[in-house]
């Protein structure tokens, strides 16, 4: 059998790090802080003494600073290293990750405790205890376990609050952008093939990194660090996209500060990638990172399968929540979708099992019209919805202008609100049907004077209203009509018509040209 690594190889010194440096910044993060994580939990001697005099002097009110707590630290051997520790631990650039780091810290304690445990249950199976004393002493241990991971110290897995506690919460909704994307809820930005979501989900990245206007029309409330991963568009592609967009927004792309890029994307149920994806967020302080696409981090089977896929897309969302990023997921809606009707898309449209479901907000893209190769000229909708209570629909043109060696491209967007859309879209509707109405009477009224010529060509006398639409076939009212514009072009005039008895009806004749 082979040996198992010692407990002691669990551990993240710079978790550790990072949470005394957190707490050397921001000492009010104790409180939430401590109820997550302990001094024990932490596997560096010095971090341990950092941690206990911190949590001291806070609850005495003596003040905490890293100065402070060196003094406290006066009794431990090698003062070299507990300055040079120290110095490290001031270096966190952020405290705005202090319970992030604390969840990390946590983890590895927990997971030490029961590789520890692992190795007792092993001795004693193999020095004669009995199997009912071995689950006793499992029972026992693991109850002390679900204790420790229990935030409110009650032991209770599941915790409730009072309508009280409720109502007096504070639960409000953090917006990145206001009424588009609300903060630390997975999002998913969806649409058929080539409905510019990467492009969208680029302008996004510049727009929220640098706090300029979403698609030119959006307001944010201010700069955030973003990451950007997308594993299918290629270095190039982003690059030239980045490029058009940034200058779109009088920038240049290597003025753009805290917007990362990554070529390559995060495995979803990978354990190593979900800790690296962790570690990198935090390190790098992100408020929002951008997966794109989805269908290159999923394993590839199970497609249809919504525990499978929900539990993957909740494994990635935690690694997210637990360094405070919002995670947003580009993705494919179904085959069918986008044509013909080319209607704004619905939730529903969203592919594969899981994803409709995990979204709690979300952006859907689909062409309003058939694109026209050549033209650079893309008509979208965007449909936009959330369980934060926000819903809107857009229409986005995007003016890109077609490649060419010789000139550069564009990222012109205007965006309108669908109504008016919908509204112009109706009218034009209502003008080209009237249109039509209006040509198929002309060419009518031209066939019933043709009619009506040939008619009383074939009298050759003047002849009544009602005789001469018997003869031309059409009714009195056509022929009235047709009468009415060949007399106002000189072609017919009226006439008296004679009859047997000698009586006189009005009546119409052509005009001897």
């Amino acid at each position: 059998m082979q040996a198992a690594a010692p407990s002691s190889a669990i551990q993240d010194t710079d978790a550790e790090q990072w949470l005394i440096g957190s707490l050397l910044l921001d000492p009010d993060h104790i409180e939430e802080v401590t109820r997550i994580a302990s001094p024990s939990g932490l596997t560096n001697p010095i971090l341990r003494a950092a941690f206990e005099a911190i949590v001291e002097r806070k609850s005495s009110g003596t003040g905490v600073d890293v100065a402070l707590v060196l003094a406290e630290l006066r009794d431990l051997p090698d003062q070299a290293e507990v300055k040079a520790t120290l110095a490290r631990c001031a270096a966190v650039p952020t405290a705005a990750h202090a319970v992030s780091y604390a969840k990390q810290v946590a983890e590895r304690a927990t997971k030490r405790r029961l590789a520890d445990l692992g190795g007792h249950l092993q001795r004693d199976a193999l020095n004669g205890k009995s199997s009912a004393e071995i689950l006793a002493d499992l029972h026992a241990t693991t109850e002390d376990e679900l204790r420790r991971l229990d935030p409110t110290g009650d032991g209770r897995r599941f915790k409730t609050l009072t309508c009280r506690d409720l109502a007096g919460g504070d639960y409000s909704v953090e917006w990145l952008i206001d009424g588009l994307i609300a903060a630390g809820q997975p999002m998913i930005v969806a649409g058929p093939q080539k409905c510019l979501k990467t492009n969208t989900l680029v302008d996004l990245a510049v727009s929220l990194a640098t706090g300029k206007p979403l698609l030119g029309r959006f307001e944010l409330l201010g700069p955030r660090r973003v990451l950007m991963m997308s594993a299918e568009s290629g270095l190039a592609t982003l690059q030239e996209t980045a490029r058009r967009v940034a200058i779109s927004k009088q920038l240049h792309l290597e003025e753009v500060d805290g917007l990362l890029w990554c070529d390559d994307v995060p495995q979803f149920g990978d354990a190593v990638d979900g800790l690296e994806l962790g570690r990198l967020l935090a390190d790098e302080s992100i408020d929002a990172v951008i997966i794109d696409p989805a269908y290159m981090c999923m394993p590839g089977a199970d497609a249809a399968n919504l525990m499978i896929q929900g539990g993957l897309l909740r494994q990635i969302a935690a690694v997210c929540s637990a360094a405070n990023a919002t995670l947003i997921l580009a993705h494919h809606t179904k085959r069918a979708t986008g044509a013909p009707s080319n209607d704004p898309l619905t939730l529903a449209d969203i592919a594969w099992a899981g994803f409709p479901e995990f979204a709690r907000q979300w952006w859907l893209l689909n062409r309003r019209e058939r694109y026209e190769e050549g033209t650079g000229e893309h008509r979208l909708w965007l449909s936009v919805g959330g369980s934060a209570g926000h819903s809107a629909l857009w229409a986005v043109d995007v003016a890109e202008g077609a490649y060419s060696p010789f000139t550069d491209r564009q990222w012109d967007v205007t965006v309108r609100s669908g109504s008016e859309v919908r509204r112009d879209a109706a009218e034009t509707r209502e003008a080209e049907a009237e249109q039509k109405r209006e040509e198929k009477a002309k060419q009518m009224l031209q066939a019933d004077m043709e009619s009506i010529v040939t008619a009383m060509q074939q009298i050759g006398a003047p002849e009544t209203q009602s005789k001469i639409a018997t003869a031309a076939g059409i009714s009195g009212q056509r022929a009235g009509a047709a009468i009415r514009e060949l007399a106002a072009r000189g072609d017919v005039v009226g006439g008296a018509v004679e009859r047997s008895n000698s009586q006189q009806y009005p009546g119409f004749e052509l005009v001897q040209k």
